[in-house]
């Protein structure tokens, strides 16, 4: 999963990110953090690029905390805690 900072506004982004990626941090008003998976990244940053948007793409090594991604951790958490007995 990759992230990328993009230097415009939470409404902007939320206009302008595809299916599949998501807002995983509000920076700053004028700067968000998206996230999602590596293919969507790269084509997302192209097309912003062309729009002569300033963003840059940054590798991440861990699951964007703050984002939908997590959704699946959290499942998987509960059932595994069903399990333990206190």
């Amino acid at each position: 999963m990759f992230l990328f900072s993009k230097d415009f506004t939470e409404k902007d982004s939320q206009k302008n990110i595809p299916e599949g990626l998501s807002i995983s941090c509000r920076n700053s008003e004028t700067m968000v953090t998206v996230c999602g998976p590596e293919e969507k990244i790269t084509s997302f940053v192209a097309t912003m690029k062309a729009k002569q948007v300033n963003i840059e793409s940054i590798q991440c090594s861990a699951l964007p905390l703050h984002s939908q991604f997590m959704e699946d951790v959290v499942t998987l958490f509960r059932q595994k805690m069903e399990n333990v007995s206190i």
